[in-house]
């Protein structure tokens, strides 16, 4: 998938140039300058598609491709003059990468499924309390957390943990609401095309804390 190529080009491209940030050399040649510079080449926004973000807002996603658009345009520059950077181009093209960076929360989630996932979290969780509300209930969350991992048959598979405060697994019908819970976010994932098995577990914030312990 593009997105696969774009997430992975730009996670190389960081490290470049946090490296290239790291080396000072007073005094070096035009080749060896060009070489700290292969964080800035066109093929870093590679497979870049706005399609592929259709879970930010209209106004970030214009931005994402804006910034995108302004990177590549420095980058093709200096690359088909086959020369280094300028001190103006490099720090334009700084500004625009950190805002990709920023935009797609890149430093956060280690690959493009990662971040799709916590994105359709975000969509569908108040869906799912104002489902409870709007029948008189109170479903609280304070924190969901994800990973995907391989199952015991071998199978990528979805881990999802939801965080409950502790007072919240005192009521009475507290497993009937998670089971509910459960049901209806299995539901929406599906919905939003995460088509990995969910294996959806429940935490109160002291088992949370817990387990963070251990």
């Amino acid at each position: 998938m593009a997105i696969e190529r774009f997430w992975r080009n730009l996670r190389f491209a960081k490290r470049e140039l946090e490296t290239a940030d790291r080396v000072l050399v007073p005094a070096r040649a035009s080749s060896q300058e060009f070489s700290l510079d292969l964080w800035l080449i066109p093929q870093t926004v590679e497979g870049f598609d706005p399609d592929d973000f259709p879970l930010l807002s209209d106004e970030k996603r214009q931005s994402l491709a804006e910034a995108v658009q302004r990177f590549r345009d420095v980058a093709t520059r200096a690359n088909n003059e086959a020369r280094p950077a300028t001190d103006e181009e490099l720090s334009e093209a700084k500004f625009a990468f950190r805002e990709i960076v920023e935009l797609i929360e890149l430093e956060k989630y280690e690959d493009e499924k990662s971040y799709r996932i916590a994105k359709v979290l975000e969509r569908v969780l108040p869906v799912l309390k104002q489902g409870f509300r709007s029948r008189g209930r109170v479903f609280e969350v304070v924190d969901v957390r994800h990973r995907i991992e391989i199952d015991s048959d071998g199978d990528e598979a979805l881990w999802i943990w939801v965080i409950v405060p502790d007072r919240q697994a005192e009521s009475p019908s507290f497993f009937d609401e998670c089971e509910e819970f459960r049901r209806g976010l299995e539901h929406l994932l599906r919905s939003y095309g995460i088509d990995y098995w969910p294996h959806i577990r429940f935490w109160t914030e002291t088992e949370q804390a817990a387990e963070v312990g251990d």
